[in-house]
């Protein structure tokens, strides 16, 4: 008996120990930060005070922190929206938005932008726990490598 609850404790913390790590990500606005200190983006502009509710539909109490950034000059289609949800459900109503919002980009492009394209393409939707982000740039992999350098 005695052995047997030993082995149920050990098989318990290897259990534990292998189990996947969720990393938090820093709050949007310093994860941002990050992205622009590593990654030289075309100049942006945070619009999150009012898009988020209008283009995405997501309401101030579906999160605890966000940015929307959007290029300042010009009909580029970059945008780097990085959302901290809530909780669980709320993560995953903003990952479809957030996906819904991609195929808008893609659509709008499609008839008007399409030099755009390929960079649409390339666009990236993230979960990272309650962190949720779309990524519509030419730095996709980098902005990428800077969330993956909060997991080592």
């Amino acid at each position: 008996m005695k052995k047997t609850a030993i082995f149920l404790c050990i098989l318990a913390f290897l259990l534990v120990s292998c189990a996947e790590k969720t990393v938090d990500l820093p709050m949007p606005a310093d994860l941002f930060a990050a992205i622009e200190a590593s990654v030289e983006l075309s100049e942006m502009v945070d619009v999150s005070e009012n898009f988020l509710e209008s283009n995405l539909g997501v309401l101030p109490a579906d999160y605890s922190g966000a940015v929307y950034y959007i290029v300042s000059i010009g009909a580029s289609c970059e945008e780097i929206i990085i959302i901290r949800a809530a909780d669980e459900a709320k993560a995953e109503e903003i990952e479809e938005k957030l996906a819904a919002r991609l195929a808008y980009v893609e659509k709008s492009a499609n008839n008007y932008l399409t030099e755009y394209l390929p960079m649409i393409d390339s666009a990236v939707i993230r979960r990272d726990g309650l962190t949720v982000s779309l990524i519509i740039s030419d730095h996709v992999m980098e902005i990428e490598a800077v969330f993956d350098s909060y997991s080592r």
